[in-house]
């Protein structure tokens, strides 16, 4: 009977862990998916932003470096991880009479803020510093959408970190008393006021009859 319930409950979990891992491929793909609606219309704010700046301008080299926003968001899926996190990448100046082009300079994003030292996430007001005006609400949007992934992924990686132990609990080979299979005797059976994990009965008092009274001899 144990047996059979420990093979009930490895199903089980065997069952939730793949489900765990299915949901969490969803999460992966969702958060790419978001990288890709991001840039997407980033893409699409910056032409309007240039746009509008050439008109002022007169100049579209000068209205492209202008628009240009450093701000950008990365996600990566490694070693059962999900991370998504944002970066700036800008362009060195170049040395006085230096040839060629100045290289790239590429800062990931501190998480949280210097007050409050928060790592689980990013500080919506310092994140925004990053952003260009014409950004910004694009910006806030898709970071909530990533906290809400980052927190799913995170809770998942904890419930299937609680059925993997139970699931190696499950594996071990625990001494017991009876080996599967083999018929219990009714003689063997000890009674139930002697089992461990019954409590015994409380002891009866003795009634002392009238000739068992202190007076008695």
């Amino acid at each position: 009977m144990l047996t059979n319930i420990r093979s009930n409950s490895a199903t089980l979990i065997d069952t939730e862990l793949r489900i765990i891992e299915k949901l969490q491929m969803e999460i992966d793909e969702e958060a790419k998916a978001l990288r890709e609606q991001y840039y997407a219309e980033k893409e699409r704010l910056y032409q309007q932003e240039v746009d509008r700046l050439t008109g002022e301008l007169n100049d579209p080299d000068k209205a492209r470096g202008r628009a240009y926003a450093p701000l950008n968001l990365m996600v990566r899926v490694e070693d059962d991880r999900l991370e998504i996190s944002w970066w700036t990448r800008h362009m060195a100046k170049k040395a006085k009479g230096a040839s060629g082009t100045g290289h790239v300079i590429k800062r990931r994003v501190p998480w949280g803020s210097g007050r409050s030292k928060d790592q689980s996430g990013y500080y919506l007001p310092a994140l925004l510093r990053h952003a260009k005006k014409w950004e910004v609400d694009l910006v806030r949007r898709v970071e909530v959408h990533a906290a809400t992934l980052r927190e799913a992924r995170t809770g998942l990686l904890d419930i299937r970190g609680r059925w993997s132990v139970y699931r190696r609990i499950l594996d071990r080979n625990f001494q017991t008393a009876v080996d599967a299979g083999t018929p219990v005797a009714m003689s063997a059976a000890a009674p139930a006021e002697e089992h461990p994990l019954v409590a015994p009965a409380p002891h009866t008092r003795e009634v002392l009859g009238v000739s068992q009274g202190e007076n008695d001899d």
